[in-house]
């Protein structure tokens, strides 16, 4: 009877574990590196992740706190080259009465600036009165400035990591914006039709735009991202699940080696809780960057999304360990 009770006792404990959201980055049994962030208010969602040189730093932004309540704000922290823990986040940017959502982060090398783009629309109001604002920190992270409108037109919302021009005197920043209530959309499609990545190219710094066409990968309406490596092999983080219905699960990544045509390889980076292997709860809006540590071969993916909207989880992987998949 004792060991009933014992054994009992064990999975329950196990089932019940909480996790720490303390920075600290764990070595994972498949080979990963993982980190549960801490976030300074309750909530977390569309995390960003940029890289500063030479010092090869980390920065990670979400946002935190009710999304489309005042209190919605973003927040940023830092992990430094050769630490093992990420500095508890701390918010940078917010303003009274307003959600602000969608952090965008930019290192300007030439400059030594971190920059942080992000939308901020009128509090329980609708994405039409959202604007884009930008603080800036001159310190890599430590201080940042008072936030100021960037791009001010109604309904405008950003997402994605701004890219330099073929030419290089450029800088792309893709945003979007819309005046119809409740959304702001590019072009809105019914939702049968909208279970599947798209694919579409350009070759004059977008300009002009190649004939959309679904991929092999499904889409469940959740944000995707997609990065160069090094090795020219295009990866993909989304959500390997068709349709609209939750839930955002697995959230997975895939390789392509022929500029996104076809998706060999697949691996998924989280299935169900960490603590509890029969929930399945929110794995989404990932953000990824591959490392460039001055004067290093290092190829490290790092690798950040939302972990059930309670905070970001990191992760930490390469090209190989990809492939490795099942």
């Amino acid at each position: 009877m004792f060991l009933v009770i014992l054994l009992l006792f064990i999975q329950l404990t196990k089932l019940n574990a909480i996790i720490p959201f303390d920075g600290i980055i764990h070595r994972s049994s498949d080979g990963s590196s993982y980190a549960f962030l801490s976030s300074p208010r309750i909530g977390g969602h569309a995390s960003f992740i940029e890289q500063l040189t030479p010092s090869g730093t980390l920065a990670v932004a979400w946002f935190t706190g009710g999304e489309k309540e005042p209190n919605c704000s973003i927040a940023v922290s830092l992990l430094e080259f050769g630490s093992q823990q990420f500095t508890p986040g701390v918010v940078v940017s917010q303003r009274v009465n307003y959600s602000n959502q969608n952090p965008v982060l930019f290192w300007d090398n030439e400059t030594q600036i971190l920059h942080l783009y992000h939308t901020s629309q009128v509090a329980h109001g609708s994405e039409n009165t959202s604007q884009i604002w930008h603080v800036q920190s001159k310190d890599r992270g430590a201080t940042w400035s008072t936030p100021e409108p960037f791009y001010t037109l109604p309904g405008a919302y950003d997402r994605h990591r701004i890219i330099p021009s073929f030419n290089g005197n450029e800088l792309i920043f893709p945003c979007y914006n819309s005046t119809s209530a409740p959304y702001s959309f590019i072009l809105r499609l019914s939702l049968e039709m909208a279970v599947w990545i798209y694919y579409a190219d350009s070759d004059d710094d977008g300009l002009t735009w190649t004939i959309p066409k679904p991929t092999s990968l499904p889409n469940n309406d959740a944000a995707i991202v997609a990065y160069t490596l090094k090795s020219g092999a295009v990866i993909i983080s989304f959500d390997n699940h068709n349709g609209t219905q939750q839930p955002r699960s697995p959230l997975t990544v895939a390789l392509s080696y022929d500029n996104g045509i076809t998706w060999p390889y697949h691996r998924d980076i989280q299935i169900h809780d960490d603590d509890n292997d029969t929930y399945v709860g929110e794995y989404s809006y990932p953000s990824l960057i591959q490392s460039f540590w001055k004067g290093s071969d290092d190829n490290d993916i790092h690798l950040v999304h939302t972990y059930d909207r309670e905070t970001i989880k990191y992760r930490r992987f390469n090209e190989k360990w990809i492939k490795q998949g099942k």
